[in-house]
C-alpha cells in the first residue's frame, strides 16, 4: 500500500535510475525528473552558475520541474539530492 508520493530531483550528474535501490525500498509512488545533461559536452553547454547560458538552462529546467509537479498532485514529499536542491 502506498502512503503518498515522492518527487525526486537527482543530484548533479545523476539520473532517476541512479536511485533505483532507494525507490524499491519505499512505499511511496516516486515521480523522478531527469534534469542533468548526460555528457561532458552537455555540462559545458549549460555553463557555470551565474552565466547567461546557465541561467537560461536553470529557468527552463525549473519550468519543467513545475510542470511535472503539476501532473502529480499526490506528491507529499520533494527530495532534492546534492545540487538538485537548487531547483
Amino acid at each position: 500500500m502506498n502512503v503518498g508520493a515522492l518527487f525526486l530531483i537527482p543530484g548533479f550528474g545523476l539520473g532517476p535510475d541512479d536511485y533505483a535501490e532507494m525507490v524499491k525500498a519505499t512505499r511511496l509512488d516516486v515521480h523522478a525528473v531527469d534534469v542533468w545533461p548526460k555528457t561532458e559536452a552537455g555540462v559545458r553547454e549549460v555553463g557555470r552558475p551565474g552565466t547567461p547560458q546557465f541561467d537560461a538552462w536553470f529557468q527552463d529546467t525549473l519550468r519543467r520541474c513545475e510542470k511535472e509537479l503539476e501532473k502529480h498532485p499526490d506528491v507529499t514529499t520533494i527530495f532534492a539530492h546534492s545540487a538538485g536542491y537548487l531547483l
